[in-house]
């Protein structure tokens, strides 16, 4: 025979578990969503942050704090050594000498060189001044191992004392690819009366290069370590993956990956090329970047398969920024559209300088 109080004990414990149990399929109330959403965006806001740490310790402990260091060196017909702001830079000035409105090529990276530029530009040295040079910490111009060196602002004075020590004329032209265009777009704000045109190929925007804020950076740098791996220490060890690295990225970066044949041996110093990232990055949208608008004739090419000029809005900001440019897509091409489509490029920049800014 049951006990009454047990048996009501036994009922309310019953009762209580069928309870509890219901609640657990109850659909929790808004007021109990918005707590856990903000709960829940709290948890990722601190995941990312630990992993934007993660990512700066895995950077400043498994990468180079210094480039490796190297010489000058003279290669190629023509080619000298011109000592600018402290380095010894490699310059090969090329065409007529008496040309007003020389041409100068800024290559990309950053950290790489002019050495592909020199055999696509070449048809232009028949009619025009044109000066090839590689930046500092880039190419066959000198590496020092200090990462402090390498800035943007520096990169820019140094294309001004090219422009008074070497190419002697008060207007120049601008052709640049890549990162080049960057270091273009900075020095055309800092001295407008100096750049009479620009031709931008696959350019970034200047504020910042491809990055929003340094916390952007690392997290594409994060991307970068784990496709690519980590770095060595060993400063030389470092270029040699980045050599690798920048390959890797150079054939992902073709509008048809079957003409990889058509790029050129890619080497540069990872050290250099790391802080110069860091340096736009740091610098993201400065107040000159704000208000100025760059007043020069420009060309600006694109490869079609291009991110910027594909799906989106990604050029807009950048044409923004010219009072006076001129957007040419090529199909089927990529970031090397100079190497795939040589002929189309070669025909928009012959059009181009045959009618220059009056």
């Amino acid at each position: 025979m049951l006990d009454p109080a047990s048996s009501s004990s036994f009922a309310l414990g019953l009762r209580t578990g069928i309870r509890r149990r219901a609640q657990m399929f109850t659909p929790p109330s808004p007021r109990r969503w918005r707590r856990l959403a903000w709960r829940g965006a709290q948890g990722g806001i601190l995941l990312l942050f630990g992993l934007s740490l993660f990512t700066l310790f895995l950077h400043n402990r498994m990468t180079p704090t210094r480039a490796a260091e190297r010489p000058a060196r003279i290669v190629g017909q023509g080619a000298a050594l011109h000592r600018i702001n402290g380095f010894a830079l490699w310059v090969l000035d090329a065409g007529p000498p008496s040309d007003p409105l020389p041409v100068i090529v800024l290559h990309g990276g950053p950290g790489q060189s002019s050495a592909p530029l020199r055999e696509a530009f070449r048809f232009l040295e028949s009619d025009h001044r044109v000066i090839y040079y590689d930046q500092r910490g880039a190419g066959r111009s000198e590496v020092k191992p200090e990462l402090s060196h390498y800035t943007i602002d520096q990169l820019v004075h140094d294309l001004e004392i090219l422009r008074q020590a070497v190419v002697k004329q008060p207007r120049v032209r601008l052709l640049a690819h890549g990162f080049g265009g960057v270091l273009a777009q900075h020095y055309a704000l800092s001295y407008p009366e100096h750049v009479e045109s620009m031709i931008l190929l696959s350019s970034l925007p200047a504020e910042g290069a491809q990055y929003s804020s340094v916390l952007e950076y690392y997290d594409d740098l994060l991307i970068t370590l784990v496709r690519a791996g980590i770095p060595p220490a060993d400063p030389v060890a470092a270029d040699e993956w980045y050599a690798r690295y920048w390959y890797r990225s150079a054939v992902a970066m073709l509008g048809d990956p079957s003409r990889s044949h058509k790029l050129p041996d890619l080497h540069g110093s990872f050290g250099a090329a790391q802080a110069l990232n860091t340096s736009l990055a740091a610098a993201v949208r400065p107040q000159r970047m704000n208000h100025a608008r760059l007043s020069s004739r420009t060309l600006l090419i694109y490869g079609q398969e291009e991110s910027p000029c594909g799906e989106g809005e990604g050029i807009a900001p950048l044409l923004l920024r010219f009072n006076d440019a001129t957007l040419a897509t090529l199909p089927q091409t990529g970031y090397w559209s100079f190497l795939e489509e040589p002929g189309q490029v070669q025909s928009l920049i012959t059009a181009f300088f045959r009618y220059p800014s009056p």
